[in-house]
């Protein structure tokens, strides 16, 4: 069955810059992932800090739903500050 997600043929996800080589997409991906980090560090730093408090007071790190929520939540209220 054919992945609607993946260049055809291939393992590389359709993306909107239309490459379909894997060392250039994984480049890019990692040029774009270091730039939002730097642009978003504080907020990214109070989600992390928010959870690991959170988690360690319930003690359950055990639902990535719950993990994802916070951490949104988290980057929502950093960027309304």
């Amino acid at each position: 069955m054919k992945d609607p997600y993946l260049y055809q043929n291939t393992e590389i996800l359709i993306n909107k810059f239309n490459i379909r080589d894997n060392d250039e997409l994984n480049s890019l991906e990692a040029d774009f992932t270091s730039s939002r980090l730097k642009d978003n560090s504080d907020y990214v730093r109070n989600a992390l800090v928010t959870v690991t408090a959170i988690f360690h007071d319930l003690g359950d790190k055990s639902n990535p739903k719950y993990l994802i929520r916070i951490i949104k939540d988290a980057i929502k209220r950093g960027k309304n500050d």
